[in-house]
């Protein structure tokens, strides 16, 4: 499930867990996609504010190496993320709670209407 509205992910054909170990000609055509996505989604959610992502390891929930670009909330809007100051690091599973509970529910229709919108522009 999306974090929000316009979160999409680039993913390599060829089959690598870890983006460290990419090879230099897959690393390259990945950091074109990624770059051509996310001007599709900043254009097509008009919102050039977005976070770009490459887990290893570490909150990797899928062991194939792939790039979330998820717009940011726009200033002003009402979108809020409700979490507990922490002080000490999360378990992993807390983690993968945290992120799940703090994804948005985007309508069917909004979302084809969306991918319309990001495919026009790639």
């Amino acid at each position: 499930m999306p974090l929000r509205a316009g979160h999409a992910l680039v993913i390599p054909k060829v089959h690598i867990p870890r983006v460290s170990e990419l090879p230099d000609e897959f690393a390259a055509e990945c950091g074109k996609a990624v770059s051509r996505v996310a001007r599709a989604i900043a254009t097509a959610v008009e919102n050039t504010a977005l976070n770009v992502v490459c887990n290893q390891e570490y909150a990797q929930a899928v062991n194939h190496v792939h790039y979330h670009i998820i717009p940011a909330p726009k200033p002003g809007s009402s979108e809020t993320v409700k979490r507990d100051h922490v002080t000490q690091p999360l378990a992993q599973k807390e983690m993968h709670q945290l992120e799940f509970e703090s994804r948005n529910y985007l309508e069917e229709e909004s979302a084809k209407r969306l991918v319309e919108s990001i495919r026009a522009r790639l």
